[in-house]
């Protein structure tokens, strides 16, 4: 118990301290995690536990609200392969000419192709959490970071089983049967209401169907997850499910940020080798802006895309940790890309302010287009000859009887 309430106390305290001076409360958490650490205090290992199920609700809850033909739109997937590419060239380039000079230590090629491919991605935990803040999940730009979003986590999978030599068994073929299936049997689960017996099935659907099914079959649990929410997405209580995880959610999200705290603490090699690889984020984001920009999207959508995808992903710290235990990274490394990633989230977080009024601001000083030049989906509204636009609210007044 007392092991509990210092957790509960350190964690709090530099959320609060963070919100107090305006920044997002993960950034207390991320410090909470360091000072935790710092303090030799003791890793619950509750905590990891507590962090997966967090990632994997996030993805569920993506999924429930997810459009799947917005990943067919061209702004999506041509984004994501072309980003992922660009940045994997950029940044071998970058790591390798460092590593020649002697920085980040014994650097060879294949490590310096890997860690460039895995710092082209950027996080979907940081990315959700400021769009759900913002309430912009449907917005264009929202639409477009998370289909990005998903089509650079289905490369990091594959990525990962290609690194582990371990490809998907052939069971997962299995899963072209059993995900129509459960979308059949699933269809009436909206009947189950609102209260905790429908929360406790979307759970359920998450972590068993979802997570453990695609993990035994060699997949991603956490694709698994976001396949789930989609399944379930296109009957009528799945927005007031993901409403229902929600606070669960956000409260089990807080030992994944805590967590990160405890993959080592860095050294003064760790700080020059992360400030170094910071360098390359703002590459990133403008990459992101230049491929969005040449796609049609208008400067408000491509700025403030790029300033949301401009930060590193928690797939970096996971693929490390599998390249440590592997043999092939060694942990100045990990703790260096621990601390990169750590304050890439940081950046992202000031960035990225509820308010968006800033990034707004911005596009209005680029170089405007012709409306017949932007993107479909991006072109201001047509109004014909009208003059004047009229918009309200109809009143409905409830009268007792």
């Amino acid at each position: 118990m007392e092991l509990l309430l210092i957790y509960l106390a350190v964690v709090f305290g530099c959320g609060l301290v963070a919100w107090a001076v305006r920044l997002p409360p993960l950034i207390g958490f991320l410090v909470a995690g360091f000072a935790l650490n710092a303090g030799g205090i003791e890793h619950v290992e509750a905590l990891d536990l507590f962090a997966d199920i967090g990632v994997t609700l996030m993805l569920f809850a993506i999924g429930l609200r997810l459009d799947l033909r917005a990943l067919t739109d061209k702004a999506v997937w041509l984004t994501a392969t072309a980003h992922v590419l660009v940045m994997t060239l950029l940044g071998m380039g970058f790591i390798t000419a460092l590593g020649a000079l002697g920085a980040f230590g014994p650097t060879s090629f294949s490590i310096a192709v890997n860690v460039a491919l895995v710092l082209s991605f950027s996080s979907t935990i940081v990315v959700v959490k400021i769009l759900q803040d913002r309430g912009d999940e449907q917005a264009l730009y929202g639409n477009i970071c998370i289909g990005v979003l998903i089509m650079q986590d289905i490369i990091a999978v594959v990525f990962m089983s290609i690194l582990r030599g371990e490809p998907p068994s052939l069971a997962a073929v299995l899963l072209v049967l059993i995900v129509p299936l459960l979308a059949l049997t699933t269809r009436r689960w909206y009947k189950l209401g609102h209260g905790e017996l429908g929360a406790l099935f979307g759970i359920v659907m998450a972590l068993l169907p979802g997570y453990a099914l695609f993990e035994w079959v060699g997949l991603s649990g956490s694709l698994g997850a976001l396949i789930m929410g989609v399944v379930l997405s296109r009957s009528p209580g799945a927005e007031q499910l993901s409403h229902s995880l929600f606070t669960l959610k956000e409260l089990l999200l807080v030992g994944f940020f805590v967590n990160i705290g405890f993959l080592g603490l860095p050294t003064w090699h760790n700080i020059v080798d992360a400030g170094l690889l910071l360098l390359l984020l703002p590459i990133q984001g403008l990459a992101y802006w230049a491929i969005l920009w040449m796609l049609g999207l208008r400067n408000r959508t491509s700025v403030l895309a790029s300033l949301l995808l401009a930060n590193y992903s928690e797939f970096a710290l996971i693929i490390a940790a599998v390249g440590v235990q592997d043999g092939w990274l060694n942990q100045r490394w990990l703790l260096s890309l621990v601390l990169a990633v750590s304050l890439s989230f940081v950046i992202s977080a000031i960035l990225n302010p509820q308010n968006v009024s800033r990034a707004t601001h911005l596009a209005k000083r680029l170089p405007a287009r012709p409306p017949h030049k932007i993107h479909p989906e991006d072109r201001p509204i047509e109004l014909g000859d009208a003059h004047a636009l009229v918009l309200g609210v109809q009143k409905t007044e409830m009268v007792a009887v």
